[in-house]
């Protein structure tokens, strides 16, 4: 702000408001009913994303990662949640025909709007959240802050304003927007230290 001449000490940062009381770590009794729920394998490994089908969320990189990442492993699962928006549709398909073509129907649940957003969170291992560049809608990105407060762990990429809070293996586990093979290791990590 100082280099368009407001003057030093005349703002204020305000975070996004995140209800920390409502978005919170569940107890492993409760996460295992809502596993079974859904219908996912208590023993499997789930990688969460969450929101918009689209490339600026880095959604076809997030499957493609992923297809390296489970190579030979069918105990990993991949758990998308979007809002089912007409603007989707058309990323729908070519998402569903890249499942398809990379024969990854068998791990990827698509689970569409939910409704309680914390229980989703918990019943996953990690979130990720691979943007390609800053989401100009909401930056930070609250789905982020939101999996953060319920205790998960959160892979994603140093975009936006994300750059400025999020430290690699400290709050986050980062990935270069667009690089497959290094999401992939970015996800193997957060697996392997569970959520």
């Amino acid at each position: 702000m100082e280099k368009v001449g407001v003057p030093k000490g005349k703002t204020s940062y305000v975070p996004p408001p995140i209800n920390t009381e409502h978005f919170r770590p569940l107890t492993d009794k409760h996460v295992s009913y809502l596993r079974h729920r859904y219908e996912l394998p208590a023993d499997s490994k789930i990688i969460l994303y969450t929101g918009q089908v689209e490339y600026l969320r880095g959604t076809f990189t997030l499957v493609e990662a992923f297809k390296e990442l489970v190579k030979g492993r069918s105990s990993i699962k991949l758990v998308i949640c979007h809002p089912e928006v007409r603007y989707e549709r058309v990323f729908m398909q070519r998402l569903v025909k890249l499942i398809k073509e990379l024969d990854l129907r068998e791990s990827i649940v698509m689970l569409g709007r939910q409704l309680n957003m914390n229980e989703i969170y918990n019943i996953a291992d990690c979130i990720a959240l691979p943007f390609t560049g800053p989401y100009l809608i909401t930056d930070p990105p609250l789905t982020l802050l939101e999996a953060m407060s319920a205790g998960r762990v959160v892979v994603t990429t140093p975009v936006g304003s994300l750059r400025e809070f999020l430290v690699d293996g400290y709050n986050a586990l980062l990935a270069n927007p667009g690089d497959v093979t290094g999401l992939s290791y970015a996800l193997q990590r957060a697996l392997s230290l569970g959520s």
